[in-house]
């Protein structure tokens, strides 16, 4: 299957739910579909297309999902890169993988210098004129044609000791990978999951994917700040927190922890590190 189908299936079943908010903008699931139908079109116009790789060097904002469901309508592949890598890294990581596409932002400017020798800079912050080209040409309406082993996502690693390495993760894996996590939690379409750290490492990406296989609504935030989240379990009635055991426990650890009104909450998946058993009986 096409991950992309994923989300054709929730414009079509649940087509005027929320799929997406960041900050005060939110995006409904046949939004989402005809936003990406139309960024895949101008994507192909740009001379992108089965297999062609689109290295992702942004922070988190609905640009880089976007892009992401764009590529794969196309079956292109996308290369999330680490936004704390230096120009030399991306650079590598950008021939490396023989990327034909870079999308990066103005803040990262610098780190994306030395990349624009080797390949096509796009500005993530004009991707509307992306949009016109797509709209002239008309949306995508079907999903290119994928197997289970047609590779989606090719993710690198930190290069600690030595040259980051690409991951080959495809369209089957996530898709199982998906289905099993959020059926282990439970995650359904009624749940909100907010989303604090990078889309770019692995695990924000395999948040996105939980949530959008789930058909649930993703509450994506560009950075940690815990009293933004105890806002957002008050507020939006957020349900779900997947995230490293430091951001639990600096959410224990704050003040409003025992006052706010954390009632929704009824997951707390933790990875990437030990979780201490006094965490676990507090957030219990």
């Amino acid at each position: 299957m096409n991950l992309a189908d994923i989300g054709r299936f929730w414009a079509r079943w649940r087509p005027d739910e929320i799929a997406l908010r960041f900050g005060d903008a939110t995006f409904t699931w046949r939004e989402l579909d005809d936003r990406t139908s139309v960024l895949a079109a101008g994507l192909r116009a740009h001379g992108i297309g089965p297999g062609d790789r689109i290295a992702l060097l942004m922070l988190n904002r609905p640009e880089w999902i976007e892009l992401t469901i764009a590529a794969w309508k196309l079956c292109a592949v996308i290369v999330p890169l680490n936004v704390r890598f230096t120009a030399t890294e991306v650079a590598f990581v950008v021939c490396d993988a023989q990327c034909r596409m870079l999308v990066t932002e103005p803040a990262l400017a610098t780190a994306s210098a030395q990349a624009d020798k080797a390949v096509e800079v796009i500005d993530g912050d004009r991707l509307d004129d992306l949009r016109t080209v797509g709209t002239a040409a008309g949306p995508v309406l079907a999903n290119a044609t994928t197997t289970d082993d047609t590779t989606a996502v090719l993710c690198y690693t930190s290069g600690t000791t030595g040259d980051p390495k690409g991951a080959v993760l495809t369209h089957g894996s996530w898709n199982v990978a998906s289905q099993g996590w959020a059926q282990a939690v439970q995650l359904t379409n009624d749940d909100r999951v907010v989303l604090p750290f990078p889309l770019a490492f692995t695990g924000g990406l395999a948040v996105f994917l939980f949530t959008y296989w789930a058909g649930a609504r993703l509450v994506l935030e560009p950075g940690v700040d815990v009293d933004r989240l105890i806002d957002l379990f008050e507020t939006e009635r957020v349900t779900a927190l997947f995230a490293v055991p430091v951001i639990h426990q600096q959410i224990a650890d704050h003040p409003r922890f025992a006052s706010a009104d954390l009632s929704s909450w009824r997951i707390a998946s933790s990875g990437g590190a030990p979780v201490p058993v006094s965490l676990i009986d507090r957030v219990q």
